[in-house]
């Protein structure tokens, strides 16, 4: 850096606080990304599956009642309308699941999902049993299909639900401390990088300032030692001037003699002429 002009150094020194700048912004936006794909996960997953699957868990359970309550009525109309509602049910919740599978982006989540439609499909093969065996008017062989088939495929099925909402949850609240953890690092990260930043710029200051002191007093230095010299030369050509101006006046003093002596010796010449 002693060879290095001044602008040169300020340069230097600019580019380096620049560098950490860009290092501290590079981190900001990798830790804002990683953010944003918790958040992502969180909107796009997690909070559409809980919804979906509770309201899936909502229409299985409706199902359920709906079928008990039919096998227990002998009115033809009710057992017809409570018929209807159940395959409505069965309906929306198969639109439901194709709502959910689109909202699947973890492997777990694809697994248990696929376990739910394994087991939903006996469940509902045996609803389907129970309420035609009921609107035939067989309601004791109806009861007996329930409680043989359709309650265990229920409890099964309930099952496989109940993991989807568990893995829901699990998922959000790992989401969310994903974010509380990256906002975490991401303050610190900027806390320390500001004060790197703010340290550097000092000690980077002081060092241009310490440095371009000491190249100023240099060249001030330099600059006094030469108009020392160009003092001293200045000196003795007013000297020499002063002992050439006092060789010029002895010469002419000479020069005043030697005209006063040839004056003479013409005047003698004339006179011996």
């Amino acid at each position: 850096m002693k060879s290095m002009t001044i602008g040169k150094r300020i340069a230097a020194n600019s580019a380096a606080l620049l560098a950490i700048l860009l290092a501290l912004g590079l981190f900001t936006i990798m830790q804002l990304k990683n953010i944003d794909g918790f958040a992502e996960t969180i909107v796009v997953d997690c909070l559409p599956g809980i919804s979906l699957i509770g309201e899936i868990d909502q229409r299985v359970a409706e199902n359920c009642i709906l079928t008990l309550r039919l096998v227990q009525t002998d009115d033809a109309a009710v057992k017809k309308q409570f018929f209807e509602s159940i395959q409505s049910n069965v309906d929306k919740i198969t639109g439901l699941m194709g709502r959910y599978e689109k909202t699947i982006t973890v492997d777990e989540d694809r697994q248990l999902f696929a376990k739910l439609g394994k087991v939903r499909a006996p469940y509902v093969e045996a609803c389907k049993g129970v309420a035609a065996l009921s609107i035939e008017g067989k309601n004791a062989e109806a009861q007996a299909l329930m409680k043989s088939t359709l309650n265990p495929a229920y409890e099964t099925l309930m099952g496989a639900v109940a993991a989807l909402i568990a893995f829901n949850v699990k998922n959000g609240e790992t989401a969310g401390a994903g974010i509380t953890q990256a906002s975490a690092f991401a303050r610190r990260g900027v806390w320390s990088g500001l004060g790197i930043a703010l340290a550097a710029g000092i000690a980077i200051a002081a060092l241009v300032t310490l440095s371009t002191t000491k190249l100023l007093r240099s060249v001030g230095a330099t600059l006094g030692d030469g108009a020392g010299q160009i003092a001293a030369a200045a000196g003795q050509v007013s000297s020499s001037s002063q002992t050439l101006a006092e060789g010029a006046s002895e010469q002419a003093a000479s020069l005043e003699e030697t005209s006063a002596s040839l004056e003479e010796l013409s005047s003698m010449t004339k006179r011996n002429a």
